[in-house]
């Protein structure tokens, strides 16, 4: 049958994704949730972009188009509903499912939260790997998504699985305490620690001044310990824990400013040649040169309030990541920008300066690695920590320690 060839080809191509990344692979139940559970149940849509537009082809479940179905089944993400141009919900790249289900440490009989259901395609392997779909709780904001998701659920053969709408936010307390939660979106803040279990397991994309590091923790009584495995980029929270608007203004005004008055820093890119791609590099230099700059960018985000993600619309500033000191009235206002292959800068010097040094620091540092820090959570936030190796992000429903290792 192809379904079961091509979805077999699927988790044989992200299980080498392990293998090269030198990741612990995932448990005999992870895997057999996916060569169990079929992803076109979930898609009953497929979305492709045509001319820079989003076009739309459904699925006949009672003739599956060969095409199609070798669509759905790749190692990658899925847009499984959309409006126009606007995209509701997505189906979540299976190698970051299978990695989040292995954090999480989802097992037999547990009890599983997970925090936005998309598709519902997760929900059902949890549920597959549980073994009893009433204990899978996943809660989705929009209700159109919610219903998407029970729909795709029962043509699946999950009709337990208790699709919750309500802000995935506030977590479900009515069921809690979970062995496992998942959260499925990118997350700023942490509000649902009291829902997991003493020794339970969360598996969170987490977002931290714009960056997005995946993070699996286990609760340790009243403290969360966890490690950071890669960098992911999820649609973010919805609701009460949104950080869109503030984003969205912030990057609104960096464009006027970058665009306006920014100056290209040819001087810099020597400084800073790890970090800077050039024309004549290579394909694998030009990737390790990502890799660096991503360590790096994450280095400036948990070490200086003043980080900034940026984004625009502009050919060639696409994304960025710097410096940006608004203070009124303050003579060391400015910003820096570095992107792949320039940096712009405008204002003070200082900040300038204030950015070349915490490079310098992070190579004294040996140009740590996400993989290199311990992550603590503490539902408070009045810790008082004076380590030059730990780093302190305050959040509103607690604080995070990241901790060189």
């Amino acid at each position: 049958m192809l379904v079961d060839e091509l979805n077999s080809k699927m988790v044989e191509s992200f299980l080498e994704k392990f293998k090269k990344m030198n990741l612990k692979e995932p448990d005999k139940n992870i895997v057999e949730g996916f060569l169990k559970v079929y992803r076109h149940y979930f898609t009953p849509f497929i979305y492709f972009e045509d001319g820079g537009v989003l076009r739309k082809e459904n699925l006949n479940y009672s003739f599956l188009k060969d095409n199609l179905l070798r669509k759905i089944y790749v190692d990658t993400p899925l847009v499984v509903l959309a409006e126009g141009d606007n995209v509701i919900t997505t189906s979540s790249q299976p190698f970051v499912m299978a990695l989040m289900l292995r954090d999480a440490n989802v097992r037999e009989g547990g009890k599983i939260l997970e925090i936005g259901t998309g598709s519902g395609y997760n929900a059902a392997i949890i549920a597959y790997i549980c073994k009893k779909e009433e204990n899978v709780i996943s809660i989705e904001i929009d209700k159109k998504v919610a219903d998407f998701a029970l729909e795709n659920l029962k043509r699946a053969n999950f009709p337990k699985v208790k699709v919750i709408n309500q802000d995935g936010g506030l977590g479900y307390s009515k069921e809690g305490p979970y062995d496992s939660i998942i959260v499925t979106c990118g997350a700023p803040e942490i509000p649902f620690f009291d829902q997991l279990k003493d020794g339970g397991y969360l598996s969170i994309p987490l977002v931290t001044k714009g960056i997005e590091t995946l993070v699996s923790f286990k609760r340790e009584k009243e403290r969360m310990v966890g490690k950071l495995s890669i960098f992911v980029k999820f649609l973010h929270f919805e609701g009460v824990f949104s950080d869109k608007k503030h984003f969205a203004k912030n990057i609104q005004s960096l464009q006027r400013v970058v665009e306006t008055y920014g100056k290209r820093r040819d001087d810099l890119k020597e400084q800073l040649s790890d970090l800077i791609e050039k024309e004549n590099d290579s394909e694998n230099v030009r990737s390790e040169k990502r890799r660096r700059r991503a360590n790096f960018n994450f280095f400036i985000a948990i070490s200086n309030d003043d980080a900034i993600m940026y984004e625009s619309d502009v050919k060639g500033r696409e994304n960025g990541y710097g410096l940006w000191n608004t203070i009124l009235k303050n003579s060391d206002n400015g910003l820096i920008i570095l992107f792949n292959d320039e940096i712009v800068s405008w204002g003070s010097e200082k900040l300038v300066e204030r950015y070349i040094s915490f490079y310098k620091r992070w190579k004294e540092l040996n140009s740590p690695e996400i993989g290199d820090y311990i992550v603590e959570f503490y539902p408070e936030n009045n810790l008082s920590i004076e380590d030059d190796k730990v780093f302190q992000i305050k959040r509103k429903y607690g604080t995070t320690l990241f901790k060189l290792v």
